[in-house]
């Protein structure tokens, strides 16, 4: 079994909040389109991850400031777990590394509700996926608006910092073990049917050769 750190986090909040099974099963047959702030914030991490160089659709990212290109960006990363008698994988995309400190970055209209991030599987995930971090830290963005849309500004910036803590790897093969027996429940009772996962395979593909 192939698992994304977002389809886990997906899974997470399904678990956690009112979301129903067939608004769950539309994201993770990959169904749902990316919203324009979506698309601006892909477009970001390419800036970015250049050190401020603009996208190559001319959309246009005004900052007080010209970032640090990090040490590596956009680093993909897998690791193979035995749960429940099967091989689970683990899979994610770091968007940056500097030093041993994982950087993510989220461009946002409004200042995040910072707390939240704290029960993120994203951060405890990445710690799992590479040992090497000590840290884990979310750059928020926080745009404005201009009555040009191909011009995004930047107004101001907010971090927050997550350290590795003994148990995050239990916490995260936890949750593993749940998702994998979640998903062979319902293939068992016919709520996720081969045609899914072929949606969802055929879907994945095309969204990595357009990511934008």
């Amino acid at each position: 079994m192939r698992v994304s750190v977002t389809e886990l986090a997906d899974y997470r909040r399904f678990k956690n909040t009112d979301q129903t099974f067939e608004e769950w099963l539309a994201r993770w047959k990959r169904l749902i389109p990316p919203t324009p702030a979506m698309r601006a914030g892909t477009r970001f991490h390419r800036f970015l991850e250049t050190g401020g160089r603009d996208y190559a659709d001319q959309v246009k990212f005004k900052l007080d400031f010209t970032p640090k290109k990090p040490d590596s960006c956009e680093v993909p990363l897998s690791r193979e777990f035995a749960i429940g008698g099967e091989s689970v994988k683990l899979v994610g995309r770091l968007d940056a590394i500097q030093g041993k400190m994982i950087l993510d970055y989220k461009l946002l209209g409004r200042y995040p509700n910072v707390e939240k991030y704290s029960g993120s599987v994203q951060w405890r995930s990445y710690f799992v996926l590479y040992p090497q971090a000590e840290t884990f830290r979310y750059q928020f963005f926080i745009r404005g608006y201009t009555a040009n849309p191909e011009v995004v500004v930047v107004r101001d910036i907010r971090e927050c910092t997550f350290s590795r803590y003994p148990e995050v790897e239990e916490d995260v093969t936890a949750l593993l073990n749940d998702y994998r027996t979640f998903v062979r429940e319902m293939e068992a009772a016919g709520k996720i049917t081969p045609e899914d996962h072929e949606t969802r395979k055929s879907r994945r593909r095309r969204l990595k050769a357009n990511p934008g």
